[in-house]
């Protein structure tokens, strides 16, 4: 966290070689290693992926979400008292299938950079070494600016059959971010080039931003005063 914050994103179209399924994911451009917001970003899309694509995934959010309110520590998601909870177990296999794919044609892989933006070498990018830095490294939260209805129906609504993902641009006094919106069942997403107040209106929104507690989450390196600023949503001042 108290590395230089590269800012740059490059969004990547990739597609299902086994189905016509696009999938528009965060991409980091030029770094052998993801940068702060990529690894924010990354973990608000996984957790839309996980929610779409699982039932039970789905479930335990809806149900964690009632105990927990709209803002909480990504690890107290991750965790339950017989160890990983049933979110975790899908969010790892949506990371699996992003980074480390069974098979080369099978999962949304391309011939250049991959997902987690380490260059073209092929490298794998380890679920563990993902986890300790969202988790143990990083004192991360998600919030739900507009709540979360994911009740799906035979006239479900934009805002039940998606969710758009998005993470704190880590700048003082920034208004929006670019973003990514999923679909129901996870069957394809979009670029959403401007998230910002406006945007959260009746809509599903995962914001994923940093929260400070001593001794090891300072973030004296980034400038930003108040990281709740950041798509407040529902709990703005005023």
């Amino acid at each position: 966290p108290n590395e230089p914050i590269n800012e740059e994103n490059l969004v990547l179209e990739r597609t299902l070689s086994q189905s016509a399924t696009t999938i528009i994911i965060p991409q980091y451009r030029g770094s052998e290693s993801l940068t702060f917001e990529d690894n924010m970003q990354w973990a608000a899309f996984l957790t839309a992926y996980a929610v779409l694509d699982s039932d039970e995934a789905k479930s335990y959010l809806l149900d964690f979400i009632e105990v927990h309110g709209n803002t909480f520590t990504l690890d107290q998601l991750f965790t339950s008292e017989s160890g990983a909870s049933d979110f975790e177990i899908a969010f790892e296999g949506s990371f699996e299938l992003f980074f480390n794919p069974p098979c080369k044609n099978c999962a949304p892989v391309s011939s250049g950079s991959n997902p987690g933006g380490i260059g073209s070498t092929g490298q794998q990018y380890a679920y563990e070494t993902f986890r300790s830095f969202i988790v143990e490294e990083n004192c991360l939260e998600i919030h739900l600016p507009s709540g979360m209805d994911l009740v799906f129906t035979e006239s479900t609504t934009e805002r039940q059959g998606s969710i758009t993902t998005t993470a704190h641009p880590l700048v003082e006094n920034a208004s929006d971010n670019e973003g990514y919106k999923i679909f129901e069942a996870a069957i394809d997403s979009e670029l959403v080039p401007q998230v910002d107040q406006n945007y959260l209106v009746n809509r599903n929104v995962i914001l994923v931003r940093p929260y400070r507690e001593s001794p090891n989450c300072d973030y004296e390196a980034i400038l930003v005063s108040d990281f709740t600023a950041f798509l407040c949503g529902q709990d703005c001042n005023g």
